[in-house]
């Protein structure tokens, strides 16, 4: 039998009166993977984040084994901390907040780690071998099936799935005894879930346990029969839960619904010809109008979000014209773009555009003070008024928490509709939602499904990068495949099928 390293006994967490946590206990053993799977906002994210420190605790105790001696170590929770988990082992994936995108993938692997290919001391310094370090890198992904990755690209240009792969590499990298991973299958096709899942058994194999959190629960019984189900805040085995919550059966997971409405098309809101950038993405030319939505489909690594960058000005394009409401513009920078009316809201937190220690109503209104004076002014502009005002917003959005609240004590699914409630005060009529679904569950995505159908209302036009074909069919009045960068085909999404697509896409 093999050991106990690593356990949390009655942890409990809180929000102000609202309780995230209540009473979690849990165990992990040498090589073994416990799943944790719940429905959106069943606080899944805080539980991993809290076993990892990064998130405290108002009370409960942990307890870690000793890396050399093997002796346990009790831990209280308030004297738990990052740092002591990540000397203890514990290492978290938790997405791209942990990756520096403008440096290589070698760099980013090994980032944080006392690796020991170091080159003779200069002076007082020691400097890494450029060389060797790639080398090493190079062996890395070679042992973990992932050799398509090339140690050298700066990350901003991988898949949101090889930047997953990259920190579980990171993970092996620094000799983590225990890995903690949050919803890793996010916006991966089928060949890409099956590598992640291929290298976190590789990683148990090799002594490493994991507790993994997330809502597929199907892809978490290709990794272990071990599951227990998370639903506001409290932890339930199996055959306990399904006895005790007969409504929750995880066979009846509901399956998604696409309210599509059709909207009569106005004018025409952007054009763009010979769009590229730096040959990754190139021959881009499309043209949206008031009241339409154009999906853009495509395998992992076909540009599908650095194409969604360069149109909202997040990287600087290399060749092409752009053309908003008829006027020749040049779009350099994500400033330029948002004075043209162009916003993306993306499944990265980074490009949500949230500042996750502020107010909600401050992140409503961050950034957009000019266009609140010229519209409320000067009612807006004071703090009550102002809260007033975005509390009616995020009402209206479906939005129930306080907003005194910070950012970072939001789901995801809320997250975005923060996001998308800026979009509405600053005045975007062109919106790009990056995978705006990924990670949520079927009554979350609904409810994103609905402020799209409220955004072509308006006279909105957007754009859906999307690795769902279904909602890209379902929900698209266009379809755009993309391939190697380059648009590949362009359909009417009522005159192909989702079959149709995927073989079009993986053929």
């Amino acid at each position: 039998m093999k050991p106990s390293i690593f356990k949390a006994e009655n942890l409990k967490k809180a929000f102000g009166k609202n309780t995230i946590l209540n009473d979690i206990t849990l165990t992990l053993d040498q090589g073994e993977i416990l799943g944790i799977w719940g429905l959106n906002s069943s606080s899944k994210t805080v539980l991993i984040k809290t076993l990892a420190g990064i998130l405290p605790c108002d009370s409960g105790l942990f307890y870690l084994n000793d890396k050399v001696d093997g002796t346990v170590h009790s831990i209280d929770c308030h004297s738990f901390n990052h740092l002591k988990a990540v000397s203890g082992g514990i290492i978290s994936v938790l997405g791209d907040e942990q990756i520096l995108m403008n440096m290589s993938v070698a760099d980013n692997i090994f980032l944080g780690s006392d690796r020991a290919e170091k080159t003779k001391p200069v002076s007082f310094f020691s400097i890494y071998s450029r060389q060797e370090t790639d080398k090493t890198a190079g062996k890395l992904l070679m042992k973990y099936h992932c050799e398509h990755i090339n140690v050298s690209a700066p990350v901003y240009s991988l898949s949101v799935a090889d930047r997953t792969l990259l920190l579980l590499l990171r993970a092996a990298a620094n000799h983590a005894r225990i890995l903690l991973v949050d919803d890793c299958f996010i916006e991966a096709d089928e060949n890409e879930r099956l590598l992640i899942i291929k290298v976190i058994l590789q990683l148990t194999s090799e002594g490493m346990a994991c507790v993994i959190a997330s809502q597929n629960i199907y892809e978490l019984f290709q990794l272990t029969k071990n599951i227990l189900i998370i639903k506001d805040g409290e932890l339930f085995d199996q055959r306990t839960y399904l006895l005790d919550h007969s409504s929750y059966n995880v066979s009846d997971f509901p399956s998604e619904m696409y309210p599509k409405i059709h909207v009569p098309h106005g004018k025409k809101l952007y054009q763009c010809s010979d769009l590229g950038y730096r040959g990754l993405v190139r021959n881009i030319s499309l043209t949206l109008h008031e009241g339409e939505i154009i999906g853009i489909i495509g395998a992992s690594g076909s540009g599908r979000s650095l194409m969604a960058k360069l149109i909202s000005g997040y990287v600087k394009p290399t060749t092409g014209l752009v053309s908003v409401n008829r006027r020749t513009m040049k779009i350099h920078s994500v400033q330029t773009a948002r004075k043209c009316g162009i916003s993306l809201i993306s499944s990265s937190q980074m490009n949500n555009n949230l500042a996750p220690g502020m107010r909600l109503d401050d992140n409503v209104f961050m950034g957009n003070y000019s266009q609140i004076a010229y519209r409320y002014a000067p009612y807006a502009i004071s703090s009550p008024k102002r809260a007033v005002h975005a509390g009616s917003i995020l009402r209206n959005f479906g939005i129930k928490e306080r907003i005194d609240e910070p950012a970072k004590q939001l789901s995801n699914s809320t997250q975005k509709k923060v996001s998308f409630a800026r979009s509405i005060v600053s005045g975007s009529q062109i919106i790009l939602l990056d995978e705006p679904t990924a990670a949520m569950d079927s009554i979350g995505k609904i409810q994103i499904y609905n402020i799209i159908n409220s955004f072509l209302l308006s006279k909105k036009g957007i754009i859906l990068f999307t690795s769902d074909i279904s909602e890209a069919q379902n929900m698209c009045d266009r379809i755009i495949v993309l391939k190697k960068g380059e648009i590949a085909e362009e359909y009417n999404a009522t005159e192909i099928s989702v079959q149709e697509l995927y073989h079009i896409i993986y053929s």
